[in-house]
């Protein structure tokens, strides 16, 4: 899969689980445009961050642990970038990247289990 392809699944996910799941726990009060820009802000900066950091970390740890590593540092990231976009709470910004994001990588692993590994 070539990374523009990765990218618009991984905006998909995410803007279908903000809808689904952490619309519901954190109570924004922005339209759903708004938020949908929002996340694909985010996602415009951490998505190559995030390839680039996996790729450094995983010359350094496995890669259970880089992706992990990688993970918290997208969700950390992706909580500011939320908190300054949406003025909602750190907390609630920290619930719906916690959301969005555990939803994308574990659908993300499952993905690359199925049709990566398999192969």
């Amino acid at each position: 899969m070539t990374l523009l392809l990765l990218f618009i699944i991984t905006v998909f996910i995410e803007l279908l689980t903000a809808r689904i799941i952490a619309w519901k726990k954190t109570g924004y009060l922005n339209t759903w445009n708004e938020i949908n820009i929002a996340i694909l802000g985010a996602n415009l900066i951490s998505f190559p961050a995030a390839w680039y950091l996996f790729s450094y970390l995983q010359l350094q740890y496995d890669s259970q642990q880089a992706l992990l590593i990688t993970e918290i540092i997208v969700i950390a990231i992706e909580t500011l970038l939320l908190r300054l976009q949406l003025s909602g709470s750190l907390k609630n910004s920290a619930i719906m990247s916690f959301c969005i994001n555990g939803v994308s990588a574990a659908i993300g692993v499952l993905l690359w289990v199925l049709f990566v590994n398999a192969s």
